[in-house]
């Protein structure tokens, strides 16, 4: 099996070497240069120790203890100043690990929506095909459209007051109390 770690950081030591060819050496000693690569070790000693083998723990320890300490020591002289950064990042991992425990899981699903089942195309076929049927879906929808909008004329005629027929509906009522005139 591929060790990730040492691949991970041969790929630094690539894009060290790339722009050692393209920027001058007063540059490359410089601090943001060297901050740059720090972050990027920073990137590789992050990956969960969970997720490694064997090989590629110790990989990842040996890179530690070498190569990101020498760095860290070579931005940071002061050692107050080294413990002070490395109190605060563990300060402000810990305030992220409480907060997202606090927070809980984002929810899956929204309780206002109804939970579509379809599942989204996958393929350029399946999508083709899916636009076809959308394309389909919305032809009839006009079709149906414009078959109601020209029933609507024949409905909507107005109607004259001599055309319509009066009629009287008589609705039987019951008095249960004598109905009072007046106050």
């Amino acid at each position: 099996m591929v060790n990730r770690i040492l691949k991970w950081w041969k790929e630094v030591m690539d894009w060290k070497e790339r722009f050692e060819k393209l920027l001058p050496s007063n540059y490359i000693n410089g601090r943001a240069f060297r901050k740059a690569e720090m972050r990027k070790l920073e990137k590789i000693m992050s990956y969960p120790k969970g997720k490694l083998n064997e090989d590629e723990r110790l990989s990842q320890k040996m890179l530690f203890q070498e190569q990101y300490k020498q760095l860290e020591r070579s931005l940071y002289p002061n050692p107050v100043v080294r413990l002070v950064r490395n109190a605060g990042k563990l300060a402000f991992a810990s305030l992220k690990w409480t907060y997202n425990k606090i927070k809980g899981p984002a929810p899956t699903t929204n309780k206002n929506q109804v939970r579509n089942e379809k599942t989204a195309p996958m393929s350029d076929a399946e999508i083709r095909q899916f636009l076809k049927r959308s394309m389909a879906d919305s032809k009839t929808i006009n079709q149906q459209g414009e078959k109601t909008t020209a029933a609507k004329p024949e409905i909507n005629k107005k109607v004259t007051a001599n055309k319509v027929k009066k009629s009287a509906v008589i609705v039987p009522f019951k008095a249960g109390k004598p109905v009072r005139k007046g106050l």
